[in-house]
């Protein structure tokens, strides 16, 4: 039994809800013990059951397999004798600076972009430091923030597209993060370097301003990534080697950010960030450029000719700059009544009301056959 997360659902056997009321054992009360309350206070990850034989359309994973050489990588640490892993990641920094034309010592690397996240918001964020993102930010954005106990703050976005203007208007004495996801997840919007780059010139010196691009590598936009603000020393930027590469086995990802934050952020992640396989495994991914260039072809044409399909069937399909679409409505029981009917054709999906959508699905655009059945059941709504 695989899962997916399904930011709706608080019960089920991934709820994973602790019974923390004292209970009785052998005939005597035990109390049991308690975590701090802005612990307790964050919901559990809920997480989609996805049954054996079942596609997930909820996770953003790739629809193509790593390349073959990801495989070859892998198999040669295995057959060495075990070794730890490299904390500084020296193979896979060096071939994201010669990649991305990129300094070194400003690329840091874990297991996710969302490790990162965190890493940045213990570093910069606590009860007197505010973070404030977008309304139809993802999820984890507000779970990572109360782990710091960080005041959270939401700025509304204007046609599914982060508002560089309502962001400023929203900004206050303690902000200290401006975090935002570009391309968004889950809308899939792309916001022009340009207003990142006017959002940057229009905040304050003091706030850092985190752009998390963990779907940008299919964007397929020359100027999509905003890399280049790094140089300003207050900016930081996350992004994600897993879907574009295909490593959910192996999941990787890496910061570009000012030496002095990165030294920052290193203390907040484990010893070692990312293990030697997982790095074997990302290195070798990027080495094959010609496989990515397709997987990254692949993915933005499916992604096109599905969301013209959609719109022809009069669903307001906004542009999508990632490997997923975001599907809008008429309202939350018609978007509920799409995830059964996809539902009963072996297709999990992603309700999105934690995201401040619920009349929307989020579907990761998959193999040609798949998406076939996705347009054939929705054209039933």
């Amino acid at each position: 039994m695989n899962y997916s997360l399904r930011p709706n659902d608080t019960h089920g056997p991934m709820a994973a809800v602790a019974d923390l009321r004292p209970r009785q054992l052998m005939g005597r009360w035990k109390a049991m013990i308690l975590p701090v309350p802005h612990i307790s206070a964050i919901p559990a990850h809920p997480l989609v059951p996805v049954p054996e034989g079942e596609i997930s359309l909820a996770a953003t994973t790739s629809s193509s397999p790593p390349a073959p050489v990801v495989a070859r990588a892998v198999a040669a640490v295995l057959a060495r004798p075990a070794q730890a892993p490299d904390p500084e990641n020296t193979r896979l920094t060096t071939a994201l600076a010669a990649e991305h034309a990129l300094m070194p010592d400003r690329i840091l690397c874990a297991t996710g972009s969302y490790d990162l996240l965190q890493a940045v918001l213990y570093a910069f964020a606590d009860e007197e430091n505010a973070v404030l993102a977008t309304e139809n930010c993802p999820p984890h954005f507000k779970t990572a923030c109360q782990l710091t106990r960080a005041p959270f703050r939401l700025a509304e976005e204007s046609g599914y597209t982060v508002s560089v203007d309502v962001l400023l208007e929203q900004v206050r004495m303690d902000t200290r993060i401006v975090l935002i996801s570009n391309p968004g997840n889950p809308t899939g919007t792309l916001l022009p370097l340009g207003e990142i780059t006017r959002l940057r010139d229009k905040l304050r010196d003091d706030i850092l301003l985190v752009v998390d691009e963990s779907f940008v590598d299919f964007a397929g936009v020359a100027d999509a990534s905003a890399l280049p603000l790094v140089s300003r020393e207050n900016t930081v930027i996350l992004r994600s080697l897993t879907e574009v590469c295909g490593l959910q086995a192996l999941p990787a990802g890496w910061a570009y950010a000012p030496t002095a934050i990165v030294a920052e952020m290193r203390k907040a992640l484990p010893p070692y960030p990312l293990s030697v396989t997982a790095e074997a495994a990302a290195t070798a991914a990027l080495m094959d450029r010609a496989y990515l260039q397709q997987t990254r072809w692949r993915i933005r044409e499916r992604r096109t000719r599905i969301a013209t399909q959609l719109r022809d069937m009069g669903f307001a399909v906004p542009d999508s700059a990632t490997n997923f679409l975001l599907v809008p409505f008429a309202s939350m029981k018609e978007a509920l009544r799409a995830d059964e009917i996809l539902r009963a054709e072996g297709l999990v999906t992603l309700t999105q009301p934690t995201a401040r959508l619920p009349h929307c699905l989020r579907i990761r655009v998959a193999d040609d056959a798949v998406m076939a059945r996705v347009v054939a059941c929705l054209e039933g709504v």
